[in-house]
């Protein structure tokens, strides 16, 4: 029979776990008040790690942005269809839809969510260079991986 003090540390295991659940889902508690806007849940975080990664020996850029669905069928025929990530970001402010007139609507960057990017890429573990490199030259974070020494030296 575990005493009072083990039970306490439990039910406090188990809060944590719930708040770290609704976190991942993308959902907002009471302790999210303390987070800033240019914090990213962690399906945001891979969400844009996905959207990004060199695909085919191709680099997308973030000017780019995301790619958005359309309703196919149905009342909404034709309206936007973001997924739930998606739409948390927009309802934040990170993102917006621009429609270039083109057959597929894509979900851009604001200034707040690059400034969101920027804080992602402060942590190696969030955007790893090796994989990331394009990402983070454009946002100002990185330096290319084939600058070295010889080419930034002057000739005298």
């Amino acid at each position: 029979m575990p005493n009072a003090l083990e039970m306490a540390w439990r039910l406090n295991c188990v809060g944590s776990m719930l708040s770290i659940g609704s976190a991942y889902r993308g959902e907002r508690t009471e302790g999210d008040d303390l987070v800033s806007d240019t914090t990213l849940t962690p399906r945001e975080r891979a969400l844009i790690r996905n959207e990004f990664m060199v695909r085919f020996g191709q680099a997308p850029r973030l000017e780019s942005g995301i790619l958005v669905k359309h309703w196919a069928t149905g009342p909404n025929k034709g309206q936007p269809k973001p997924g739930t990530v998606i739409q948390g970001m927009l309802d934040r402010g990170l993102l917006e839809l621009r429609d270039d007139g083109g057959h597929w609507l894509r979900a851009r960057f604001t200034e707040t969510g690059l400034a969101a990017l920027r804080h992602m890429a402060e942590d190696a573990r969030a955007l790893p260079p090796g994989e990331y490199q394009h990402v983070l030259v454009e946002l100002g974070s990185g330096q290319r991986a084939d600058n070295n020494d010889a080419s930034s030296a002057t000739l005298g």
